[in-house]
């Protein structure tokens, strides 16, 4: 999933989303599909057509086939924010008979252009939040082990882009900062343990987890 936040025009019709359960459909924007309870909430579904090649029969009979992929990103678009959600998928985009691996359809390139095409349409003036301010603030105060309304909320670190600080933790060749902070969550276990050990606290669960959360939070946010 992909968001934006911004306004945009409320009025929009494109083509009839009930057609997509008939027929395969042109490329584009269909919609709106109205959300019964929320009135201001409207849906719509961008459509793509993906070649994809698929092998029929086995043995010396068997063969590469054509077939097309209905690919179909979902934009969820209310008063004051736009959210485009999809599935990932694999796919073979050649046809070569000494080529079977299947790879990740490249979504990335797809998307930032079907976010232009609904704001052209919307005349919308949407921007991205600040994810850094949002999630390792906003939620991360609220929601990291905190109850609210009765549910205990645990987060389960896996993978963070960032730059902390100026601070290079890791990086792969391709350029992009993409740090397994699964190896941070374990040295920062290791780090609280080792204080509050010292200071004659390692057996208060509570504070070892608490220091826990805030050296990993040092590590990826400062």
């Amino acid at each position: 999933m992909s968001l934006k936040i911004g306004t945009c025009d409320p009025t929009l019709n494109l083509s009839s989303s009930a057609s997509l359960l008939q027929e395969f459909g042109q490329d584009g924007w269909y919609g709106p599909i109205h959300e019964p309870n929320q009135p201001k909430k409207k849906w719509y579904i961008r459509t793509y057509r993906i070649v994809d090649y698929v092998r029929r029969g086995s043995g010396t009979a068997s063969q590469l086939d054509e077939r097309y992929i209905r690919w179909s990103v979902i934009a969820e678009v209310d008063k004051d924010y736009l959210a485009l959600s999809w599935d990932g998928f694999t796919y073979s985009s050649t046809a070569d008979e000494h080529i079977e691996q299947r790879t990740q359809f490249p979504f990335w390139n797809h998307i930032p252009g079907f976010f232009d095409e609904l704001a052209n349409h919307c005349q919308a003036q949407w921007t991205h939040p600040n994810l850094h301010q949002l999630v390792l603030h906003n939620m991360w105060e609220k929601y990291l082990n905190k109850a609210i309304n009765g549910v205990c909320y645990k987060w389960k670190h896996l993978r963070i882009r960032a730059e902390a600080s100026g601070l290079f933790i890791n990086a792969h060749s391709s350029g992009i900062q993409e740090i397994d902070v699964r190896g941070l969550q374990a040295l920062s276990q290791k780090l609280a343990h080792s204080v509050l050990n010292i200071l004659g606290l390692s057996g208060e669960a509570e504070k070892i987890s608490n220091a826990e959360d805030a050296i990993l939070f040092i590590a990826i946010a400062r």
